[in-house]
């Protein structure tokens, strides 16, 4: 890597390693990078404010001042690409980056608090939510379904009239008629004796 660099001084080195490995002249590049740099896909707003500073402090080595932590605000909130939240910020009005970060996080909490209740209360039978019903469950209430069917076939079966005139009869009514029946011949047995 440093071939030759035997007859040099430290100076010259120094030098030499600086415009190899440092970021002279790659101001530009780093300021462009900053101007394009937008959130990517679940990347939270913590990582993109940390990639933010790294770019500013390439951008502008050695710059601390207001008017820097300014920008690198403009930076963060113009990288979310979400209008909504944007704006959101921009009303609050936040002085430095780090303002802009809670208040982003704030807002982002709260929106998503608001979805996932909205998810809740309006959930709807899907066939995902289906499939993780378990088997027995579903083939109980399908028996269940079966044995009402019949049920409410059996009572309205026995409320209308047979072709003949006469009423039909339910087994468990049947049942009862006859044992009056057989109770009255008893009875009038006991009565003869």
């Amino acid at each position: 890597m440093l071939w030759g660099a035997e007859d040099m001084s430290y100076e010259r080195l120094v030098s030499r390693l600086r415009s190899r490995f440092g970021s002279a002249d790659l101001e530009d590049r780093y300021q462009a990078e900053l101007q394009c740099r937008r959130r990517r896909p679940k990347e939270s707003l913590r990582e993109l404010v940390q990639d933010i500073r790294r770019l500013m402090m390439l951008s502008y080595p050695g710059d601390q001042s207001p008017i820097s932590e300014n920008l690198a605000k403009e930076h963060f909130i113009v990288a979310l690409e979400d209008p909504e939240l944007e704006l959101k910020i921009r009303e609050r009005e936040p002085r430095t980056l780090d303002s802009a970060l809670k208040a982003a996080q704030r807002f982002e909490v709260f929106r998503n608090a608001v979805r996932q209740g909205r998810q809740c209360a309006t959930h709807q039978v899907t066939e995902d939510s289906l499939d993780q019903v378990p088997v027995e469950v579903v083939a109980q209430v399908e028996c269940d379904v079966k044995k009402s069917a019949i049920s409410f076939k059996e009572q309205v079966g026995s409320g209308h009239q047979k072709g003949d005139g006469q009423a039909s009869i339910s087994p468990k009514k049947k049942g009862r008629k006859e044992r009056s029946g057989k109770n009255r011949a008893t009875q009038e047995v006991k009565q003869d004796n």
